[in-house]
C-alpha cells in the first residue's frame, strides 16, 4: 500500500504521500488499517481506506 495523504504515525512522524508499507490489521470490515511503513523504521500508523492505494496483491 502507499499513503495519498500525509499521515502521523502512533510515533508522532508524518509520513508524506508516497510512503509505502504492509497492512497489519483491519478495522471495520475495511474502513480503516493498521500499516507499518519502511520508513522510518518500523513506522505504524492507523490509517483510512481513503487515504491508501493498493500497489500490489500477495500471492495467496
Amino acid at each position: 500500500m502507499a499513503l495519498t495523504a500525509i499521515v502521523t504515525s502512533d510515533d508522532g512522524c508524518e509520513l508524506p504521500p508516497g510512503s509505502e508499507g504492509t497492512i497489519l490489521g483491519i478495522y471495520n470490515h475495511g474502513e480503516a488499517y493498521v500499516v507499518e511503513f519502511a520508513a522510518p523504521v518500523g513506522a505504524l500508523a492507523n490509517v483510512e481506506a481513503r487515504h491508501l492505494r493498493l500497489l500490489e496483491r500477495a500471492s495467496l
